[in-house]
């Protein structure tokens, strides 16, 4: 049915967009629950050229869902040395339980 189909397309909406190819890890700490770490993608070819060589970053993102729209603020980036790309992530969690 149409009004069916129209529930299924509302809950099928993003709740936050990365305006490129992203490879992501979440924040291992229980204190930032939504932190999140985006590195370039080495899996996206295109990427890769319309980017340009030098533009690869590991950026972190505060992925909130109480802040309205789907965008992320970009709490922080980092320019990968020679533009490497990242095809994973793991985000461990050494040193959260003492601080260090």
């Amino acid at each position: 049915t149409k009004g069916g189909q129209r529930g299924f397309q509302k809950m099928c909406q993003p709740l936050k967009q990365c305006p490129r190819s992203a490879t992501a890890a979440w924040c291992a700490a229980e204190a930032a629950p939504t932190l999140l770490a985006l590195g370039s993608s080495a899996n996206n070819a295109a990427g890769a050229f319309s980017d340009g060589p030098g533009s690869a970053t590991l950026d972190f993102v505060n992925f909130d869902l109480a802040k309205p729209g789907l965008d992320m603020d970009v709490l922080a980036s980092i320019a990968t040395e020679g533009g490497r790309r990242f095809s994973s992530i793991s985000w461990g969690s050494l040193g959260a339980d003492t601080g260090m």
